[in-house]
């Protein structure tokens, strides 16, 4: 939950005025978002446009593989050109040429013989398609993005990725630099602009960077604590004294600060930049478009970091709690809470994270949100549900392996409440949820109301394709401001066929509710 109190170096300038320049015109970045219904007209239109043009970038790559997949069968590369056919039934399964391909090599069978020629000749075809196709989306990501469709863009550039995986390539390489990304010679990888910079007067360790100048002293087992080194066993003496003498360490965009040790905190830290990551592609719209480029392609110069407290104990935290907040009973219940007033995410460790990660990143969604722009919230009128909804719906998220899945978690618990909530509830209005007050939200069923906010933007950000997601962003940058009313919701949405505002709620409760009991 939220705090209760409160709403919840020139190279890079270089840089970051050549990504600007290639993605984004000026005139383009100046430019307000006008919410008229002509605008959103040109908005659909721009977009329809683009959705056309991935689908020629999509067919020309299965063209260059049912050539591919013919020549393989000329050759007597029966399996190969199998393959090929189903990788185009993946990407395409209505590619106009499809059935009669999937004829023309049934049954097709290895030539007798040496193939082994026919098949690094076929591997430099399709390696030359692959480098054609990353080419093509890198220009349609560049397109997205002048459009306004940040994310889009964002992803169509990691898709470039896959089908330019060496980085020689030109595309890679350009894919790259934009992302922000630096070659380092010495490791034979791609690193962050903020980890070159670091490497430079830096060198990393389990604890996290500390300053080269100073690497001697780290290897005789000291370590900096209150303005000198001490040994290590020192340190540990003072740290673990109280909250106000931590370990601390500083990554990209986060200070975690901890008694439990520098390699606890840096655990933390990675595990948060990581999910900033995720973050700032899928909530990029949220910010203006300058600010976005800099905060999603890596050309940001932050000077105020997002600080995370993390107690040794449940008990050290409910002390901590009561001394804050008094005996505030869902502070008390929880695993941790974010403070605007003390710009800082507070948490209890438990050794295995699993039990309290979803608390970990709902509050650090809370303060993403709060603080990596101006925000007021407090003076948009209604809309109560939006700040706990968002950070409810972060839960959602789902990490497999390397890979974000948000909204990937339908068993969620705030997702099945609500469903069952509204199965039995005939009565319950959209239109009246999104002016309840403050207090009434989180004084009357509040763990409902949670659980029906996080719901509702689980469906504003998924439903039908994601078809309302880009402009739900803009609405949550405009709450965030202070600049929306009660019904500013479907002011930013299209609605299908409402002619007046207590149609599109209607409309939009209708599409809300069948989208829940399909779950």
């Amino acid at each position: 939950m939220r705090d209760a109190t409160s709403s919840t170096t020139s190279r890079r300038r270089v840089l970051l005025a050549a990504v600007l320049s290639l993605l984004m015109p000026a005139a383009v970045a100046a430019a307000p978002r006008d919410r008229s219904g002509a605008s959103r007209d040109r908005d659909a239109q721009l977009e329809a446009a683009l959705r056309k043009q991935t689908k020629k970038v999509v067919t020309a790559f299965c063209n260059d593989l049912e050539r591919a997949a013919e020549w393989a069968v000329s050759r007597g590369l029966g399996s190969e050109a199998r393959r090929l056919v189903a990788r185009i039934s993946e990407l395409d399964p209505e590619y106009e040429d499809l059935d009669k391909l999937k004829t023309k090599i049934n049954g097709a069978e290895k030539a007798d013989g040496d193939t082994s020629s026919a098949v690094k000749t076929l591997e430099k075809r399709l390696d030359s398609a692959s480098s054609r196709h990353a080419k093509r989306l890198y220009e349609l990501a560049v397109k997205c993005f002048r459009a306004g469709l940040f994310t889009r863009s964002y992803d169509l550039l990691h898709e470039a990725l896959t089908f330019a995986p060496d980085p020689r390539d030109s595309t890679q390489k350009k894919v790259m630099r934009v992302l922000g990304y630096e070659w380092d010679r010495d490791q034979k990888q791609w690193i962050t602009d903020w980890e070159a910079d670091q490497r430079k007067r830096h060198f990393l360790t389990a604890e996290g960077w500390f300053a080269k100048k100073d690497q001697r002293k780290f290897e005789e087992g000291l370590r900096p604590c209150l303005g000198k080194w001490v040994s290590i066993e020192e340190e540990k003496r003072i740290r673990t004294r109280n909250e106000f003498n931590p370990y601390r360490v500083e990554s990209e965009n986060f200070i975690v600060e901890t008694n439990l040790g520098r390699e606890i905190a840096w655990k933390y830290a990675l595990l948060l930049e990581d999910f900033a990551r995720e973050y700032y592609r899928f909530f990029i719209g949220y910010y203006d478009q300058v600010a976005g480029a800099k905060l999603l392609f890596k050309k940001s110069d932050k000077k105020k970091k997002h600080v995370v407290y993390i107690f040794p104990s449940k008990v050290e935290y409910l002390t901590h709690v009561k001394q804050r907040k008094g005996n505030d009973q869902l502070l008390r219940e929880s695993a941790g809470y974010y403070s605007s007033r003390d710009r800082r995410s507070q948490f209890y460790w438990v050794e295995d994270m699993s039990s309290t990660i979803e608390t970990f990143y709902h509050e650090v969604a809370h303060q993403l949100f709060a603080e990596s722009k101006r925000t007021t919230p407090w003076e948009s009128e209604g809309n109560n549900w939006v700040v706990e909804g968002i950070a409810t719906y972060i839960e959602t998220w789902k990490k497999d392996g390397k890979a974000w899945r948000p909204g990937a978690n339908l068993r969620h618990e705030s997702l099945q409440i609500a469903r069952a909530a509204l199965s039995r509830s005939a009565g319950w209005s959209l239109m009246g949820f999104v002016t309840i007050d403050n207090d009434r939200f989180h004084e009357e069923n509040r763990g409902l109301n949670y659980a029906i906010s996080g719901a509702l933007c689980h469906f504003l950000l998924h439903h039908d394709d994601e078809v309302y997601r880009e402009d739900f962003i803009r609405f949550l940058s405009a709450f965030y401001a202070g600049k929306v009313s009660n019904y500013s919701l479907v002011e930013f949405l299209d609605v299908p066929g409402a002619s007046s505002t207590e149609e599109a709620f209607a409309t939009l409760e209708k599409q809300f509710r069948e989208y829940l009991a399909a779950l």
